[in-house]
């Protein structure tokens, strides 16, 4: 509690563990607002209670806080985990979107088979629907610029924005 009866808010690790990149190069008073704390000296008692517990690690030089580090190794292997799983949702991303152009293309090119144009379209519905990570756009674009094509769905989307300058 603080002199005027309200319970101080207590700043969690999670916190520090999501901001901890922001803090560096920053003086007490920054860190406190970036941390969300109400006053420098309760930062300053809860940076280094989690020093203390060996949770992170930092070097003070002329009144800021450099070196940042997180050192709880448990939280450490967590963040490489979901840094893992987003790489891995990028690479499948991004395979999907080429397999999408490839298919598009054998399908465009009236080369396959009747079965095999159905059963190549289906496949690209497939993929399609599978497609959640917002990479896919960044993706189909870097590939489309890379091809030199602008396919149809850039066209509607410019059309739709004539279209609206127009009015």
């Amino acid at each position: 509690m603080n002199r005027k009866g309200k319970k101080t808010k207590s700043i969690t690790f999670a916190t520090i563990v999501d901001r901890w990149k922001e803090l560096e190069g920053k003086h007490l008073s920054e860190i406190s607002n970036i941390l969300g704390y109400q006053n420098k000296e309760t930062c300053r008692l809860g940076l280094y209670k989690f020093r203390n517990q060996g949770k992170i690690d930092f070097t003070i030089e002329d009144s800021h806080y450099y070196n940042f580090k997180l050192t709880d190794k448990r939280t450490i292997q967590v963040l490489q985990t979901q840094e893992d799983t987003q790489e891995l949702i990028r690479l499948r991303t991004w395979l999907a979107v080429s397999n999408a152009y490839r298919l598009t293309d054998l399908i465009d090119a009236k080369s396959l088979k009747p079965k095999e144009e159905l059963e190549a379209i289906k496949e690209l519905g497939r993929i399609e629907r599978g497609l959640t990570s917002p990479a896919a756009v960044d993706f189909a674009k870097q590939i489309e610029e890379q091809l030199g094509v602008v396919n149809i769905w850039q066209e509607v989307e410019e059309l739709d924005h004539e279209d609206k300058e127009n009015r």
